[in-house]
């Protein structure tokens, strides 16, 4: 039987999956002291400097997403003097003056329309970080320590118009920064969360299969299981790294049986599933400014079998989750390798909700 297996295959390229992606920064200096290893805030000495403010992601970091590495979007936070309006092509801070890294990292998904999942990064910089009293006009994040190797996000620093303006941090305060990034899912109408669903047909062993594709568990944070977890909340916790990142890739899927139906975008797929495990996941070969990578799935011969055939597939990825449901069940016996693969997307979100 071993030695058909390769001619059996089951292979199936899914559509398009696109995300749009965005993020803002708040900055604040207090009056404090370190004890313990703790930092301590005097009362009535904090100044919001700059409050939520959108700015968009740099080419270099929308790269990073499939370029690889280990590392965070955001593990660092770089501050400056430069008062030169960011551009997409902004490879480094224009006048850098100090770096921090990430003190804590918080994912959470938007619990109603519109959806998003969201990471908030904070960051400390101690007293005295630009060796006196400072005027900043530029923040950054990025993935090292290194402003001109790292940057992924920069934007000036602004007041409550949004103007660019100077913030001016005294030598004996403590100055906070908060970055937040988002990831909005495609296939949705972001006023209502209604979905949009997207259409098509694959063939499979010269028959065709139409299917029909939507979000999936946009509210939905936390847990890293495949089985109850991984929403978008969950998914915007580990995608900066992982999307390209091929010794730890972030993707999962589950298969459902004939009685399965598209669930809402809050939810899944209903129905019996399968409770198998892809054996193998793997990852295109990212080209630089493309912005999408090609993500596989392959299910093994004791896998997905069922006399019923495949009806619906849930997948779960560094950029959301997405639920797939099938017109008719694709039929799948023991000796059959069932394979599949799609291409994700991401651009910047021009739009800010």
């Amino acid at each position: 039987m071993a030695y058909y297996n390769k001619f059996k295959n089951v292979d199936i390229a899914l559509p398009n999956v696109s995300s749009g992606l965005n993020g803002e920064f708040k900055i604040s200096a207090f009056k404090g002291y370190k004890f313990g290893g703790k930092v301590y805030e005097y009362p009535g000495t904090r100044r919001l400097l700059q409050d939520w403010h959108p700015n968009l992601i740099v080419n270099n970091g929308l790269d990073a997403y499939g370029a690889g590495g280990s590392a965070y979007m955001d593990e660092y936070c770089y501050v400056g003097t430069g008062n030169t309006p960011p551009t997409n092509t902004d490879s480094s801070m224009e006048s850098y003056v100090a770096q921090d890294a990430d003190n804590s990292r918080t994912p959470t998904a938007q619990g109603s329309a519109p959806y998003f999942g969201k990471t908030e990064t904070k960051y400390l910089f101690s007293p005295n970080f630009g060796g006196g009293d400072i005027n900043l006009n530029e923040i950054g994040v990025g993935r090292t320590s290194d402003h001109t190797t790292g940057l992924t996000s920069r934007s000036l620093t602004v007041n409550g118009s949004g103007v660019p303006t100077t913030i001016s941090v005294l030598a004996e305060e403590y100055l906070e920064c908060y970055y937040r990034r988002r990831n909005y899912p495609g296939h949705i109408v972001e006023a209502t969360g209604a979905p949009t669903d997207d259409t098509g047909t694959v063939t499979i062993e010269g028959i065709s299969y139409g299917y029909t594709i939507r979000p999936s568990m946009v509210t939905v944070g936390g847990s890293y299981s495949v089985g109850t977890g991984a929403g978008w909340g969950t998914c915007m916790r580990i995608m900066d790294a992982e999307i390209g990142y091929s010794n730890n890739v972030f993707n999962e899927a589950l298969g459902y049986k004939s009685d399965a139906a598209l669930g809402s975008v809050t939810g899944g797929p209903t129905g019996t599933g399968f409770g198998d495990s892809p054996q193998t996941t793997y990852r295109g070969t990212y080209t630089t400014g493309s912005y999408s990578m090609e993500i596989g799935y392959e299910f093994g011969i004791s896998d997905l079998n069922d006399a019923g055939g495949i009806k619906a597939l849930l997948l779960k990825t560094s950029l959301g989750a997405y639920q797939m449901l099938f017109d008719t069940v694709i039929p799948k016996v023991y000796g059959q390798v069932f394979t599949f693969y799609h291409n994700f997307s991401w651009a910047r979100k021009l739009t800010w909700v």
